[in-house]
Order: C-alpha cells, then sequence, then structure tokens
C-alpha cells in the first residue's frame, strides 16, 4: 500500500510540473498563449501588430488583434476569442482570454466589438 501511495504522488507531483511547464511554454507572450489556444495559425511573427488582421468581424476560437499604443506597447496585443453575444442595448460584445495584459498573468475580459483599440481579427474556413 505504500508503494502505491508513493507511486501516486510521483505521478500527482510529475504532472503538476507537465502543468507549469505548459503554462510557462508561452512565457510572457500573449501571442504565444493564443497559439496554445486558437486552431488558427497565423504565421510566425516577432509580435503581435505583425499578425495580419485578414477578417474584420470576430469568430469564437479565433484572434482578436489590438493596435499598439498607450494601452497595448509599442507590439501589440493579441487575444482569444471565447464567446460573443449581443447585450439586451443591442451592443455586439466579445469574451476574450488573453495572457501578459496584466504582466505576465492570464485574465478574461469582456469588450465591445467596437472597441477603438481593436484592428481586426484573424481566422479564417480552411477547416
Amino acid at each position: 500500500m505504500k508503494t502505491l501511495t508513493w507511486l501516486l504522488i510521483a505521478v500527482g507531483v510529475f504532472i503538476s510540473l507537465i502543468a507549469s511547464a505548459q503554462e510557462a511554454d508561452h512565457g510572457c507572450s500573449c501571442v504565444e498563449y493564443v497559439r496554445q489556444l486558437s486552431r488558427y495559425q497565423p504565421p510566425r511573427v516577432y509580435s503581435a501588430k505583425d499578425i495580419p488582421a485578414i477578417r474584420f468581424e470576430p469568430k469564437e476560437g479565433g484572434w482578436v488583434l489590438f493596435k499598439p499604443g498607450k494601452l497595448y506597447s509599442e507590439w501589440g496585443h493579441a487575444a482569444y476569442v471565447e464567446k460573443i453575444w449581443t447585450v439586451p442595448s443591442g451592443l455586439k460584445v466579445i469574451e476574450i482570454k488573453e495572457f501578459n495584459f496584466y504582466h505576465c498573468k492570464k485574465s478574461v475580459r469582456t469588450i465591445p466589438v467596437t472597441d477603438d483599440a481593436i484592428r481586426g481579427y484573424f481566422w479564417h474556413n480552411l477547416y
């Protein structure tokens, strides 16, 4: 029984280490974080501002791309579109998952699709 207990503890520690390593794989990069979440993969780029905005409407599972500036630094910002809906006032909003909006932290926000900081979206119909 002691052997089984130690084996279960070792497996639990190993799984925790793998999970921590997978979270750390993207460093503090919003782009690498969204790459792990989205099935739509833009070309490899230096920063979020270099990802082509090929759509102007969001799609669940796609990328939302933000303009470089005061709020998103000179490198721009990318986030994952988790959900899209219309609030009772008629405003269309998106729930986004992101990394590094707050320095090296995951966050979830809801923003209007009319947000002036949005420069476009990345998704396609290839699959």
